[in-house]
């Protein structure tokens, strides 16, 4: 399970023809699946069923329509070409892009609607997206446990006056990596388990949100 700041908390473990009923938190929750190199991220209901069969393009869940329009960039970290492909309303893949080798791709679209990434050469899917409204960027390596991965990460400054991005090290110490006016979005490089944080004008601190893979977007709002 995917929080809305990133972090994710293991629900079950399955073997084959397991089945596991869980209760999520809330509407629209996020989930991430993982299945060796193999995952989707799919935003669901209450009520919802996910099904995962002998192999990724059996998992494939169908676009669905009504959604908020979105801008999302996907970013190809493979050492070779992917090809981008939107799965429509009946479970049909429409390749829409291909993509060399760190190139980014950006698309209008909408959210809970679905797309794959998977190799140019073998055709093996590498992962499934589910579009959601607090994710920006999709990447290739979404999951990834090594620390000295970069992840890209979309920022998004939702007061009413100047913020920045900080990065707290081992040794405590705080370094910008951003600085944002209001109501503006930008994006940023950082590393998986780095601890980032907004800081206000006024020297105000929000709590600090450790990255992991599914972060991939963070933004300042005004305290209630």
């Amino acid at each position: 399970e995917v929080s809305r700041d990133g972090d994710e908390k293991l629900l079950a473990n399955l073997g084959p023809n397991d089945r596991v009923r869980l209760f999520p938190e809330g509407e629209n929750q996020c989930f991430v699946r993982h299945r060796e190199s193999y995952f989707a991220l799919e935003q669901v209901n209450k009520g919802a069923t996910i099904v995962v069969g002998d192999g990724p393009e059996e998992a494939f869940v169908s676009s669905r329509s009504g959604g908020q329009e979105q801008v999302v960039a996907f970013i190809n970290d493979e050492d070779e070409p992917v090809v981008i492909s939107w799965i429509d309303f009946e479970g049909t893949s429409i390749e829409m892009s291909q993509l060399q080798s760190n190139e980014q791709f950006d698309l209008k679209t909408f959210v809970d609607h679905v797309f794959t990434i998977s190799s140019a050469e073998t055709h093996e899917v590498i992962g499934q997206f589910t579009i959601r409204l607090d994710a920006a960027i999709y990447r290739t390596r979404q999951v990834v446990d090594a620390e000295d991965h970069p992840v890209m990460v979309a920022i998004e400054n939702q007061t009413s006056g100047h913020v920045k991005l900080m990065w707290r090290d081992d040794d405590g110490a705080s370094h910008v990596l951003g600085d944002l006016a209001p109501n503006t979005k930008s994006v940023v490089e950082t590393y998986v388990g780095h601890e980032l944080y907004f800081l206000s004008s006024d020297g105000t601190e929000t709590k600090s949100t450790t990255i992991v893979p599914s972060v991939t977007m963070l933004r300042a709002t005004e305290k209630p």
